[in-house]
């Protein structure tokens, strides 16, 4: 679910894009550290010279469970950071306005709130500007002021500049409730276009979700520590696949109505903050 900063939320968690790849043996980047400025770079990461695995184990699928080899590990740390590439932090501003209805409480007060996400990078163009996927409900709230109940006041972080000097300013194309989905779009944002020219941000590339399968290595990637005081910051957990397709229930992003979602389960810790972001 959206981290709610200043109200509660019991909507469940929903990462809203699966990416490609995240079971992949090898990839070409690596994320480095943090440099000074808040950026961050990415390098190439040599070939390996060892002999390929004749192993008969499914991609993806741990052969024993109990055991992460070297290998294994370079895999998925590797994986994480192809993802981090296409992630994204939202933050929406809403403001909601109560009272004055009566002779006992004449003065209307309007209180300014924050909820937080996260989003996937779907379509980067050269100039810096963007089309970003979420779930509805981290861009909706049904107490909203605003005439649809979507912020009109959005900024997205890219991983590691979780910092004011580089909020990105984004608007709300179109979205739906029954499909808790959303389009942002971000325009010719320079801070954008720089982190794409050094490799730090690209598009996703989607994966075909009928060759998930139980068993295979999931990295969850979002947004689950944001507070009042702090703008928090992507993370990666890591699972399995638990389920490879079922129906859930739950309330939608109105507070009211319900919706039934196909989904995949997974047993990678997701927290508050989260929903929006990639699998």
């Amino acid at each position: 679910m959206k981290q709610k900063i200043t109200k509660l939320t019991s909507l469940l968690v929903l990462l809203c894009v699966l990416f490609s790849g995240m079971a992949a043996a090898s990839c070409g980047l690596t994320a480095n550290p943090t440099d000074t400025d808040g950026t961050v770079q990415a390098t190439e990461k040599t070939d390996s010279t060892e002999e390929p695995d004749d192993s008969d184990t499914a991609p993806g699928i741990a052969e024993d469970t109990d055991t992460i080899t070297r290998e294994d590990t370079d895999s998925i740390a590797c994986a994480a950071a192809s993802g981090l590439q296409s992630s994204v932090s939202i933050y929406c501003t809403f403001e909601t306005t109560y009272g004055g209805t009566s002779p006992w409480d004449p003065m209307p007060t309007t209180q300014t709130y924050y909820t937080a996400g996260s989003g996937v990078i779907y379509r980067l163009e050269d100039d810096g500007s963007a089309f970003i996927v979420t779930n509805h409900h981290v861009v909706y709230d049904s107490d909203s002021d605003t005439e649809n109940r979507v912020s009109d006041k959005i900024y997205v972080y890219l991983y590691g500049m979780e910092d004011e000097a580089y909020a990105i300013p984004a608007t709300y194309v179109g979205g739906s409730a029954n499909y808790d989905i959303a389009v942002l779009r971000v325009d010719q944002s320079e801070i954008l276009k720089n982190a794409a020219e050094m490799g730090a941000a690209a598009a996703v590339t989607v994966a075909d979700s009928d060759e998930v399968v139980p068993g295979m290595t999931a990295i969850a990637i979002g947004n689950p520590s944001a507070s009042d005081t702090d703008l928090g910051g992507i993370s990666v957990t890591r699972g399995i696949v638990s389920v490879d397709s079922e129906y859930i229930t739950m309330t939608a992003s109105d507070d009211s109505s319900e919706v039934t979602f196909r989904v995949i389960r997974t047993d990678a810790p997701v927290n508050s903050g989260n929903s929006g972001g990639g699998l």
